[in-house]
């Protein structure tokens, strides 16, 4: 069978963890298993998890405690363990995917294949029936060219000297008319003693040629029907392209094979590569506020939920801090946008430098920023607030020198949503502001 399953070229060895564990979780089975990429399971997805992936977290910043269904990964596409590699081929090349996951009629994962298996499974005789024989010969000259009254005593001496074993006869026309091969050269050194000595005399004519388009498996199989082991190619105005030997057409396909299997790994890679960085920066962008570089407003909103049904499960609460900076507009409208910009960045580094690494920060809108972080007292989430906000009063900021932030904190209580919190929470900032700015509120329920 010249393309088999996928199941036949699947690796059955798969590593995996569940979306639900964390990223240490994962570090430990790949440390255990000696394996340098795990699968993580969702339900019917699945993702790729890779040590690269580790090193991006360690650059992001991006705790090893952290959930991975809090993660962004790449995920692997899907097959049935029956599918024939054939019709694999097209997505391999179209998306670009390095793994593929298999799954049997229950639609669990059950193997794993890699671009590389697809493509080295595929048949080298498919690659003859395709490509033409003028693509992969050798045409450098492997033969001595002569014509019908030269003398052959005077050419065999050349076809040593040139270490070749074939003489072509031309005609005036420049077109091979004729063939001498070592075989003849035993007839030929007989002959001498008869007086014949002229090319004409022992050249095998006429001769069959083969036109250069021709495919490399019609090549294959002229040179078996005619018993020829060389291969006279010509142009189809019958000029002399080159000679191929039986034995050199089989090499030449499997190097021609191997060398387009480079050059699709070469490409893949490169374009991997680009589309890694294309998936990296996209998923960035879809993740962070492109300004300040915290998450944004929707991306927080998603790990929100995530956080409050972990919290939930492990009867564990959450507190949301609302923080909004003071007098903003002044600042606008005092020294511009530009500067007001910078301001937003320098609080937002500032901000984040002094909150913990499992907190979460995000910029929430305009001059209003969102932290969300699980404590264990309620005197937590007023301390990390409060911490903050001497935080940016004892700071010097660039253009504007001092200024203040404003904070309103809630906590998560039976029944919440992220509206419910987030309105608490809001409640208490508008009392910080009415009670002067620059001051740390909560919500009465605290």
């Amino acid at each position: 069978m010249l393309f088999p399953t996928l199941e036949s070229i699947a690796t059955k060895d798969i590593v995996s963890v569940e979306m639900s564990q964390t990223v240490n979780d994962a570090i430990q089975v790949m440390r255990q298993s000696r394996h340098e990429m795990l699968i993580v399971k969702s339900r019917e997805l699945y993702y790729l998890l890779t040590t690269r992936d580790l090193v991006r977290f360690q650059v992001e910043n991006i705790s090893f405690d952290t959930p991975l269904s809090q993660i962004s990964l790449h995920i692997i596409p899907t097959f049935p363990k029956e599918q024939n590699i054939i019709s694999v081929l097209g997505t391999t090349n179209n998306r670009l995917h390095e793994y593929f996951c298999l799954t049997d009629e229950h639609n669990q994962l059950c193997g794993i294949v890699t671009n590389s298996d697809i493509i080295a499974s595929v048949d080298p005789q498919i690659m003859m029936d395709k490509i033409p024989i003028s693509s992969i010969f050798d045409k450098q000259n492997n033969y001595i060219i002569v014509r019908p009254d030269d003398k052959i005593s005077e050419i065999i001496s050349q076809m040593v000297y040139q270490n070749v074993d074939c003489l072509i006869v031309f005609d005036d026309d420049n077109c091979p008319i004729g063939i001498i091969t070592s075989k003849d050269i035993l007839q030929i050194m007989y002959a001498f003693e008869g007086g014949r000595d002229t090319v004409e005399a022992f050249m095998s004519h006429p001769i069959q040629t083969l036109v250069g388009n021709a495919t490399i498996l019609q090549a294959i199989e002229f040179s078996q029907n005619k018993h020829f082991k060389r291969i006279i190619v010509t142009d189809e105005k019958h000029k002399l392209l080159g000679i191929i030997t039986q034995k050199e057409l089989i090499a030449q396909t499997y190097l021609r094979w191997s060398g387009l299997v480079k050059d699709h790994f070469a490409k893949l890679n490169e374009l991997s590569a680009v589309l890694e960085e294309q998936n990296r920066q996209l998923s960035h962008m879809a993740a962070y506020d492109q300004l300040t570089g915290l998450h944004n407003r929707y991306f927080f909103i998603e790990l929100f939920n995530k956080e409050y049904s972990y919290a939930k499960r492990h009867d564990g609460f959450l507190f949301l801090i609302l923080m909004d900076i003071d007098r903003f507009k002044n600042i606008n409208d005092t020294y511009g946008h530009n500067i007001g910009d910078a301001v937003l960045c320098e609080v937002a580094t500032l901000c984040k430098d002094i909150l913990r690494a499992y907190d979460l920060f995000a910029r929430w809108g305009g001059e209003e920023f969102v932290i969300l972080l699980p404590c264990d007292t309620n005197e937590d989430g007023l301390e990390v607030a409060e911490k903050t906000r001497l935080a940016v009063q004892n700071h010097t900021f660039s253009h504007i020198g001092k200024l203040t932030c404003s904070f309103g904190v809630a906590r998560t209580v039976d029944g919440d949503t992220l509206e419910t919190l987030i309105e608490r929470a809001d409640k208490a900032l508008y009392i910080a502001k009415s009670d002067g700015r620059n001051c740390v509120r909560k919500e009465s329920a605290l």
